[in-house]
Formats: structure tokens, C-alpha cells, sequence
């Protein structure tokens, strides 16, 4: 008696933990949980889009390496720093890894384009 009793208890735990199942993942989307996720700062602050130079000097310094390194070195440098102030000015803007990044592969690119200049 104990262990068909057990039977029922462990089988009604089984259906009740699959209907529980279904209604939450009806009820909780992939894109709504997403946004709840990664919609919120963890500080409750809010967060602050990000700085278009931040972006250009990140895809300056990329093309940068591969066609006309000084230039464009140099405008990726310099829209990094602009970025990084204005982050620096609104703590709660994203970005300044991207402008660090577009910062240290612009200067990449310049000595990239000078040494080849060099061996020419």
C-alpha cells in the first residue's frame, strides 16, 4: 500500500510539474525573457546609449589596418578620446571598451602603415 501510494504521489508530482512547465513557457516568451534579462542596468540606474564615436572609431581603426592605416589610425584615435569623454562625462553610457579598442588597434594601424612606408 505504502509504495503504490508512493506511485500516485510521485505521479501527480510528475503531472503537476509538467503542467506547471507548459504554463510558464507559454506564458514567458523568448524575446519577453530577454528583455526583462538584459533590458535592466544591475544598479537600477538608467543606462545611456551609446556614443556614435565610440562605434566609428572602432570601424575606422578595423578598416584602418587594411587600407589607408595613417588617416584612418588617426581619426580612430581621435574619435575614441572624443568617446571616452563623453562617457566619462555620463557614467551611466555603455561603450568604452569599444573606444578603447578602436584607440589602441588606430595606433596599431598607424605603425602598421609607417613601418610598411619604411620598407619601401
Amino acid at each position: 500500500m505504502t509504495a503504490s501510494a508512493n506511485r500516485e504521489i510521485g505521479s501527480r508530482t510528475v503531472s503537476e510539474s509538467n503542467r506547471s512547465r507548459s504554463t510558464w513557457v507559454k506564458s514567458i516568451t523568448l524575446p519577453t525573457l530577454a528583455n526583462e534579462i538584459f533590458s535592466k542596468s544591475p544598479e537600477g540606474e538608467e543606462e545611456l546609449p551609446m556614443p556614435a564615436t565610440a562605434v566609428l572609431s572602432f570601424i575606422f581603426a578595423v578598416i584602418g589596418i587594411f587600407v589607408a592605416g595613417i588617416p584612418l589610425g588617426l581619426a580612430a584615435i581621435i574619435l575614441g578620446a572624443i568617446a571616452i569623454g563623453k562617457i566619462n562625462k555620463n557614467p551611466g553610457m555603455k561603450g568604452q571598451g569599444l573606444a578603447i579598442a578602436g584607440i589602441v588597434i588606430g595606433a596599431v594601424a598607424i605603425i602598421g602603415a609607417l613601418y610598411v612606408l619604411s620598407t619601401m
